[in-house]
């Protein structure tokens, strides 16, 4: 009776541990759900630049306004191009594209809002099938009344992007026709649901190539003890191709991969782009819901 009870204990705890472990199917389905994404980016503010022009033209004599004003047009055109993952949700009918901040906001403000980069392409690969480049032009240019996109604060480093408005519906029909599926609303984690040594999995486009097309995944185990309000760390090897992917704990998405650990910054993001990084910072999903209830109800209004 007592080696019946231990073999049943023993077989409880297997099963609850296998509940939580992310299988073959689930990442395979995943993989469908997320998207390619390269972003062109100013590499300097309009303040960051003036600053430069003045430590660059200090101690030079005679020099001319011409010459300041191609100092000053070298910083204003330098760009960084940085990639990363995205991955598609869905709330009903509404679509939804949710990646790092840092991915896609402009360095510089429009009328002192954020904004998004004048350049975003994606792609996707869905079972071996690839689709075209996907120029973002609709979201970066917008002429709707509510801007299809909200952001969380640079820390949080979340952007939800909307292909919910009648002007944007393209974006979602031509992803889904391709094979794409969003991961549903259900399936994304509302409280804390990760514990210290919980076994996660990333899964993004961690290639160092716009042009290499292959989906990756990375797993490891979350690491908890100093975790903040709205992150915490695990130990998963990444690339910065791995910045905005989604992390899943079994059938569920916890967060997405922010800035690796010792990486602060786009820049310092297109000076290392391949460099790997043996953990990574997680944003937990209770922020992206935050950002994707703050852009649905500017859409309600």
């Amino acid at each position: 009776m007592r080696n019946f009870f231990y073999l049943a204990l023993t077989a409880l705890i297997i099963s609850a541990s296998n509940s939580f472990a992310q299988t073959p199917a689930q990442t395979e389905e995943f993989k469908k759900a997320i998207v390619k994404l390269e972003g062109i980016q100013m590499r300097y503010s309009f303040d960051e630049i003036s600053s430069n022009l003045l430590k660059r033209i200090e101690g030079i004599n005679n020099i001319t306004q011409r010459e300041t004003a191609d100092i000053r047009e070298e910083y204003a055109l330098a760009k960084d191009t940085v990639r990363g993952t995205a991955v598609l949700i869905a709330d009903g009918a509404k679509m939804y594209m949710v990646t790092a901040k840092h991915l896609v906001v402009s360095k510089e403000p429009v009328f002192g809002k954020q904004n998004l980069n004048e350049l975003i392409v994606g792609k996707v690969n869905v079972n071996g099938r690839i689709s075209n480049d996907i120029n973002f032009i609709g979201l970066t240019a917008y002429v709707a009344k509510v801007g299809p996109f909200a952001f969380s604060s640079d820390a949080d480093d979340i952007a939800v992007i909307s292909f919910a408005q009648k002007d944007y519906v393209n974006y979602a029909d031509y992803l889904k026709g391709i094979g794409c599926v969003p991961i549903p609303l259900s399936a994304i984690a509302t409280s804390d649901e990760v514990g210290n040594g919980d076994e996660l999995t990333v899964v993004g486009y961690p290639a160092p190539s716009f042009t290499d097309r292959s989906t990756g995944i990375s797993t490891g185990k979350a690491r908890t003890n100093n975790q903040l309000p709205v992150s915490f760390n695990a130990n998963i090897s990444v690339t910065p191709g791995y910045s905005g992917a989604p992390v899943f704990k079994g059938g569920k998405m916890v967060g997405i991969v922010g800035y690796p650990e010792g990486i602060t910054s786009n820049v310092d993001v297109s000076k290392k782009p391949y460099a790997k990084a043996s953990s990574v910072r997680v944003i937990k999903s209770a922020v992206i819901l935050s950002v994707l209830r703050e852009l649905q109800a500017k859409e309600e209004k």
